[in-house]
C-alpha cells in the first residue's frame, strides 16, 4: 500500500487501502509470496504445492475484489 509500516492498522492504512488497485494489491502480495517460497531450500520438495495455494487463493480473493 506504500504506507511506512508501524505495527498498527491505522487511518493512514486505512485510507491508502481504500484508495489502493486492489487487484494489484493482491498481485503484489502473490508475486511477493511466490519469491519468498522459491528462496526456500525445500522449494524443490514442496514448491509446487505452495506455488498452486497461492494461485488458488490470488484467484478466490481476485473474485472477492471484484465483488
Amino acid at each position: 500500500l506504500g504506507v511506512t509500516a508501524d505495527g498498527r492498522i491505522g487511518m493512514v492504512t486505512l485510507e491508502a487501502a481504500k484508495n489502493s488497485n486492489v487487484i494489484r494489491v493482491i498481485s503484489a502480495v502473490s508475486d511477493a509470496k511466490t519469491v519468498f517460497y522459491r528462496s526456500l531450500h525445500s522449494f524443490k520438495y514442496f514448491g509446487k504445492g505452495w506455488l498452486s495455494r497461492v494461485a488458488s487463493v490470488e484467484s478466490v480473493a481476485d473474485k472477492m475484489a471484484i465483488v
